[in-house]
């Protein structure tokens, strides 16, 4: 019994991972901005094309990245639902992966809270400042 468990656990080891998916990384989304990576996928040497769209169905695509990398940054990215798939540049009809990822920005009104806190954390910290200078005056 002991032999079955260590030989599934090595079949378990040496099983390719997840070798098609995009991996987002999305901790940055709310500056608009989104890191993409994928394995190696075997390709043709021409490289990989990553098209983006904001439509599942890719009517209006746009060219994201072209190279031999395996990870690429974008940045500037507006509001929404942003859909990924990535081709070998010598088969564009080919998609070897994809995904999709969201954005949303902060809003302003957030911002304005957490000016309008500092401000009064800077502005008590002023009126113990004084008043502790005026009590050692006397």
């Amino acid at each position: 019994m002991k032999y079955v468990v260590i030989i599934l656990a090595i079949l378990a080891v040496n099983q390719p991972s997840g070798a098609t998916g995009l991996e987002i990384d999305s901790s940055k989304s709310h500056y608009g901005c989104l890191q993409i990576s994928w394995k190696e996928i075997p390709i043709d040497g021409n490289g990989y094309f990553l098209y983006m769209d904001t439509l599942a169905n890719f009517s209006t695509p746009r060219l994201a990245m072209q190279g031999m990398d395996k990870t690429t940054f974008i940045s500037g990215l507006k509001s929404g639902k942003y859909f990924f798939k990535l081709t070998g540049a010598g088969e564009p009809q080919t998609v070897l992966a994809e995904s999709s990822a969201i954005v949303r920005h902060d809003s302003i009104s957030f911002a304005f809270k957490l000016f309008f806190l500092g401000a009064v954390v800077a502005g008590l910290t002023f009126i113990v400042v004084l008043s502790g200078k005026l009590q050692w005056r006397c």
